[in-house]
């Protein structure tokens, strides 16, 4: 995968703010200068805490895991979501950044996913793993709306992660606010 400079990264991240504005959804704007696109955000609520509670499962039945074994149990089990082994890979890499994996020792010469690991010990539920996965978004969407001047507030977060604006989601999204700042 190739990678830009920051400089250009940055003047990317405003070329598509710019282009958004018109538009008027700031939302939608910090979604693409996130590039949440690029690791196959799912905007739907319901089904991206059901694949992660399936990844949850899957990792739980046998701990250390590896991925493939877990990316496999999922799709055997995910046919209705339409789910590929690509589309897992873009879950966990985001789960991957926020460090949710104890990886085993001694295993460089294995592929990422031959290696076997475990779930840090913070994460003991499904509720968990999905808590970190949307926090590590909202990292995400900070660094953007800080690149692209946009105040960052528990109800745009509750947007993008396609939650309703109640009082319980608007809760939840100050606390990820909270433990990304």
């Amino acid at each position: 995968m190739w990678s830009r400079s920051w400089p250009a990264r940055r003047a990317a991240i405003s070329r598509v703010s710019r282009d958004d504005e018109s538009s008027g959804d700031p939302a939608h704007a910090l979604i693409k200068a996130a590039e949440l696109p690029a690791y196959g955000f799912e905007s739907d609520p319901d089904k991206r805490r059901r694949v992660l509670s399936m990844l949850f499962d899957a990792m739980k039945i046998e701990e250390p895991f590896a991925l493939a074994d877990v990316f496999e149990r999922v799709l055997q089990d995910s046919e209705s979501l339409g789910l590929t082994t690509s589309r897992l890979s873009r879950y966990q890499s985001i789960l991957w950044q926020s460090r949710c994996f104890i990886v085993e020792s001694e295993q460089q010469d294995r592929p990422v996913r031959q290696r076997l690991m475990r779930l840090q010990s913070q994460i003991a539920s499904d509720e968990d793993l999905i808590s970190r996965y949307e926090s590590s978004v909202v990292y995400k969407l900070g660094v953007a709306a800080t690149a692209t001047g946009e105040q960052l507030t528990a109800s745009l977060v509750c947007r993008v992660l396609g939650l309703p604006e109640t009082p319980e989601a608007i809760t939840y999204c100050e606390k990820l606010l909270a433990n990304v700042s």
